[in-house]
């Protein structure tokens, strides 16, 4: 199925019977800025503890193959990177972020049409239930991992 009917699809699917005004990210791309439903970083009652524990974040914004083998993190987004690469190459990043991760890290990415996932090539990561509803419906797998 092409790209384009894919994400229609589902969108299709989500505006009928989604909660689309929960949804921060429909809010954004409709109107190009946040009117109705916030992010949990943006909302007021969020505001204090971010600004506690701000000195405990730490960005790197890069490719896996950058980070030095001393560097090790907690929690990393890695969007939707699986879905242009082969076989081969997802095996050699699912390396790359065992390499970088702490244990008990948390990895959140996304599937659009190629479906990968951490946990079925190799067993240091193990699937976890999202915390809530995945709000990106564009994408056909939200999908969060920790790694052992």
């Amino acid at each position: 199925q092409p790209v384009t009917k894919a994400i229609f699809s589902r969108a299709a699917i989500h505006l009928k019977e989604g909660p689309v005004w929960k949804n921060h990210f429909l809010d954004y791309q409709l109107r190009g800025k946040y009117s109705v439903a916030l992010p949990m970083y943006l909302r007021p009652e969020t505001f204090e503890t971010i600004k506690q524990n701000i000195d405990r974040l730490h960005f790197f914004h890069g490719s896996l193959s950058d980070i030095p083998p001393e560097e090790k993190f907690d929690i990393l987004n890695l969007s939707n990177i699986f879905e242009y690469m082969n076989a081969a190459a997802f095996k050699v990043q699912s390396e790359q972020i065992a390499a970088c991760c702490h244990p008990n890290a948390r990895i959140a990415y996304w599937n659009l049409l190629v479906d990968r996932k951490l946990p079925v090539i190799d067993p240091r990561f193990t699937q976890l239930e999202p915390l809530g509803e995945d709000l990106c419906f564009f994408y056909q797998s939200f999908n969060l991992n920790t790694y052992r």
